[in-house]
């Protein structure tokens, strides 16, 4: 799953893609005079933390092409509240709403508004999932190697690998220490733009 954010805050969602396409990307890393990667790897996550505990209720403008889009660009108008995060669709594929598409937004919100209980609990379901690709981020400089592999397209990228030193804590752990991918940095703002990866080989609970 790809998706681009475009805010009109500092502050970006964290976004986090598992794909299972092998990455083939190890003939395109190569050194040059800049941070060590890990060093860039423990900057992004002190930002992706302090976007963690730092949650003021704001609105802001999201542009999101994924699988919940259906593939579409979405353009939307999100408000942050305490129960979560409020989406009004304003276009698709850069292009105004018909209005039945209008209705149907509008009747949307006005069912969160008359019967909220449904929003709430699909809100705390997709912060409980935030919670854990926080674990899984604060898992990368313990559990893998990295290496730079230069700017792609305006992002840090950079390669991971499993760290043969390290020792899995938990069957969760044995799983995300199998994987090698990919990570995109924002280096301007040193917050994750995406991480990708993949499976290495089936694992074994023996």
């Amino acid at each position: 799953m790809s998706i681009l954010w475009q805010v009109l805050k500092t502050r970006v969602p964290i976004s986090l893609a598992l794909s299972t396409i092998v990455l083939i990307a190890r003939h395109l890393c190569h050194g040059q005079s800049r941070p060590e990667p890990l060093v860039m790897i423990q900057k992004m996550l002190e930002k992706e933390h302090e976007a963690a505990f730092h949650k003021p209720a704001f609105s802001y403008i999201s542009i999101e092409r994924s699988d919940r889009t259906g593939g579409h660009e979405w353009t939307e108008k999100v408000v942050e509240v305490s129960e979560g995060k409020l989406r009004y669709l304003v276009l698709e594929d850069s292009k105004p709403l018909s209005l039945d598409k209008q209705r149907r937004e509008n009747a949307r919100l006005q069912a969160i508004a008359e019967a909220p209980e449904a929003f709430v609990r699909h809100e705390r379901a997709r912060e409980s999932e935030e919670e854990r690709a926080q674990q899984i981020l604060d898992l990368l400089p313990r559990a893998f190697l990295f290496q730079d592999c230069g700017v792609q397209q305006g992002w840090e990228q950079i390669s991971y690998r499993p760290n043969p030193s390290y020792v899995p804590q938990s069957y969760e752990e044995r799983i995300l220490h199998q994987m090698s991918g990919t990570i995109l940095i924002d280096p301007h703002a040193d917050r994750l733009h995406m991480l990708q990866g993949t499976l290495a080989e089936d694992v074994s609970f023996e």
